[in-house]
């Protein structure tokens, strides 16, 4: 059987934010989320963030291929420029689309989420190393 991204995002987004959820059920306003935030950790974990953050861009952008060699430099590239005490208050939203302004598309490692099956997500196939950032990012591209 064969569960659509939207079902399996939706489920195990709230595994994404698990640890504030253990403490209070709250919502985050992203457009808040400030450099230091994210990079300390602050409101959920740098990785998951930065997944979630993923998502909603490339739906922004209509595009349905998690480009996982791409989240992961440009997770890099974002938490480096967040590092410098003197971007610390600026929102991350602002961060990702300062450094990141000109995406590209080149062959790389990606992921098509309308073709992960249940069996494959659950397993943790070899191209879907943590399902968990998976999840993320398919919760922040439905929520864009």
């Amino acid at each position: 059987m064969r569960c659509t991204p939207i079902v399996a995002g939706l489920v195990l987004s709230s595994i994404v934010f698990a640890p504030a959820s253990a403490q209070a059920q709250v919502k985050v306003d992203v457009t808040k989320i400030t450099c230091d935030q994210f990079v300390h950790d602050k409101i959920a974990t740098t990785l998951y963030l930065a997944a979630w953050l993923s998502g909603y861009y490339n739906a922004k952008r209509n595009n349905q291929i998690v480009d996982l060699q791409a989240l992961d430099e440009n997770t890099n590239k974002v938490k480096n420029y967040c590092y410098n005490e003197k971007n610390f208050k600026v929102p991350v939203m602002q961060a990702v689309e300062t450094v990141l302004a000109k995406l590209y598309n080149a062959a790389r490692a990606n992921v098509d989420v309308r073709k992960i099956t249940c069996d494959e997500f659950v397993a943790r196939t070899a191209k879907i190393a943590n399902p968990l950032y998976i999840s993320a990012w398919i919760s922040g591209y439905y929520h864009a």
